[in-house]
């Protein structure tokens, strides 16, 4: 997210802030208004995620969802 004419927002209220910032800073109306349908947002920590997974866009647009998650179950939790 941009906070001002060059100058990008560094950890603007946190992860779950990132969805009121993008309503707020015009970025849905953007997409809305331009036709994006669909948007695949990913933690960066998670290596294991795979980018764009066309098994997880294809379920959620197969199934004309409005939300997928997918996680990697830990193998040793501690």
């Amino acid at each position: 997210m941009i906070e001002s004419e060059g100058n990008i927002s560094l950890a603007p209220g946190g992860n779950g802030a990132m969805y009121i910032e993008m309503k707020n800073k015009g970025a849905l109306k953007h997409m809305r208004d331009n036709g994006v349908k669909y948007i695949y947002i990913t933690p960066i920590d998670n290596v294991l995620l795979k980018l764009a997974d066309p098994t997880c866009v294809g379920y959620l647009v197969k199934n004309s969802f409005d939300i997928v998650s997918t996680y990697v179950k830990k193998a040793y939790p501690e």
